[in-house]
């Protein structure tokens, strides 16, 4: 039971390091806290389930899935590049509060468009690959 929680942490961990990772490369370049950067990361995870669920029924579902991952990243990539020109570009020569205040807005405006056109509750990722059980070091420890 403690080797599964200390997996399930260390997965956890990692994407809360991955999401830190990109906060302090903005704030390092740029100088500016990006508070929509969380929304950029739902964003893509949103798109990686949308194109899955498409593509699923006519492939592979490891096939599906590289091809929404693929699909995430350009999506947030565009989605990085419009947000920067739109509400941080024209603030870069601005107090410090202004970019702030825009970070803010537009983390909200992402926000609530997820809320209003796909859901405000939780959606599961389906099985793209089987579930596979182990025993490790005495303890059961699963891919799920």
């Amino acid at each position: 039971m403690i080797l599964q929680q200390l997996v399930n942490g260390l997965t956890l961990g990692s994407l809360y390091a991955l999401i830190a990772l990109g906060y302090t490369m903005v704030y390092g370049v740029l100088l500016m806290i990006n508070f929509a950067h969380s929304e950029i990361f739902m964003s893509g995870a949103f798109v990686s389930l949308f194109v899955f669920l498409k593509l699923s029924v006519i492939m592979p579902g490891w096939q599906a899935f590289v091809t929404g991952i693929a699909a995430a990243f350009l999506f947030c990539a565009v989605l990085a590049v419009v947000m920067e020109r739109v509400a941080y570009r024209p603030l870069r020569r601005a107090s410090r509060l202004a970019p702030l205040i825009s970070a803010i807005g537009v983390s909200i405006l992402l926000q609530n468009s997820v809320f209003l056109w796909i859901s405000d509750q939780s959606l599961a990722y389906p099985q793209a690959f089987e579930v596979r059980h182990m025993r490790l070091l005495g303890a059961d420890v699963n891919t799920l």
